[in-house]
């Protein structure tokens, strides 16, 4: 590490020891080497009785933050800003390098330290929240700007985020950010007094592309979901740890996904196979919207697809959140052309069809997400 600093300090002592004012300034340049990866370290920090204010230029590899802000009342219950700003951020890059330190770390590890203490009758100790472990009073606020930012090649742009905590409730009144072709916007409040992180907040999505966003956050799940998602959900829920947060997860919201195309999706083609249509086992649509709530661990959807060669709707449907129950009654209803196909395997269908030749079916998916079955719905 190769470091250098300039310091300047005046004081004033006044008549006594309580009268002492001080004021200085640091600034500062470092460089360092370790494992391959050479952070540069540039700033000043002026500092008087009251506060401390800095200013930090801190370069790694191609990526380059700044940090600025102050410290007030840093003697007494302290008030901290902190403002990030970034013109270019490679996160990618900078998990890869400190995943590179960690591998490094491991080869000298040190002593374990035990986590929890036993009580003296043998009981462990009960588990603390957040907000008791943070200084008393302590306030902390500020902002993060980046222009650009890529996190698993996902491209990101305009990030932005405002924050605060106080009393030990972290606000976030702002968060935005545009990617995979569209916009995403959320608040949330989280309170760090509960032992189980309580949160609340909204989130607004348009026009999301979900092919970009799935390739990039989610490449090994093989259902593939195509088109323009726009959303508006609140939610509410406690902890962050399954199967508790399941029992705790409240959310509800409109969706719409429009110009879109299912693939490799079990349902789809179950009903397909159900129907004898191997051409549905891949759904194309123009508008898939409706409504939905999580409660009780549970999934309620409300939804009307608008297809190419079939339209589908559901007044009621539900399936559980670790997708061992689901209980999807809905509405097929066949483009005449699909009808003719289904015509042709059954004359029964015939009767099935109005005077535009389209085939209206009722069925119902019960079992589980990854083993799907189609069924007659007889209850109408």
């Amino acid at each position: 590490v190769d470091t250098r600093a300039d310091v300047t300090v005046s004081v004033d002592v006044g008549h006594d020891l309580a009268s002492l004012k001080y004021s200085g300034s640091l600034s500062f340049s470092s460089d360092a080497k370790y494992q391959g990866v050479n952070p540069h370290v540039k700033g000043k920090i002026d500092f008087d009785n009251t506060q401390v204010s800095y200013g930090i230029d801190v370069t790694l590899d191609q990526e380059a933050v700044r940090l600025a802000g102050a410290v007030k009342q840093y003697m007494k219950t302290p008030d901290i800003e902190l403002n990030v700003t970034s013109k270019s951020l490679n996160i990618d890059n900078l998990l890869a390098m400190a995943a590179g330190l960690g591998g490094g770390l491991a080869k000298h590890p040190e002593p374990s330290r035990k986590t929890s203490v036993p009580s003296s009758n043998g009981e462990k100790k009960a588990v603390q929240s957040i907000g008791s472990q943070l200084p008393a009073g302590l306030k902390a606020h500020g902002q993060v700007r980046i222009d650009e930012a890529m996190y698993k090649n996902l491209p990101v742009r305009d990030f932005q985020l405002d924050y605060l905590l106080e009393n030990n409730i972290l606000t976030v009144s702002r968060f935005i950010t545009k990617t995979a072709g569209g916009e995403i916007r959320k608040n949330v409040e989280m309170d760090l007094n509960q032992v189980d992180l309580a949160y609340k907040g909204t989130v607004e999505v348009k026009a999301i592309q979900m092919d970009q966003l799935q390739a990039g956050l989610f490449p090994k799940i093989p259902e593939r979901l195509y088109g323009a998602l726009s959303t508006h959900l609140t939610f509410s829920g406690a902890g962050i740890k399954w199967p508790a947060l399941a029992d705790k997860l409240n959310m509800s919201g409109d969706y719409s996904l429009s110009d879109g195309q299912l693939q490799n999706v079990d349902i789809a083609k179950t009903i397909a196979q159900a129907v004898g249509l191997n051409e549905l086992k891949d759904i194309q649509f123009n508008d898939f919207s409706g409504n939905m709530q999580i409660l009780e661990g549970k999934l309620r959807l409300k939804y009307q697809m608008d297809g190419q060669d079939v339209d589908i709707a559901s007044e009621r449907g539900t399936i559980s959140l670790d997708g061992t129950a689901v209980s999807l009654p809905f509405r097929l209803t066949f483009s005449p052309m699909v009808s003719e196909k289904l015509q042709q395997r059954s004359s029964l269908v015939s009767y099935l069809s109005d005077e535009k030749g389209q085939t209206t079916l009722q069925l119902k998916v019960t079992g589980s997400v990854r083993k799907p079955l189609v069924t007659l719905d007889s209850s109408g």
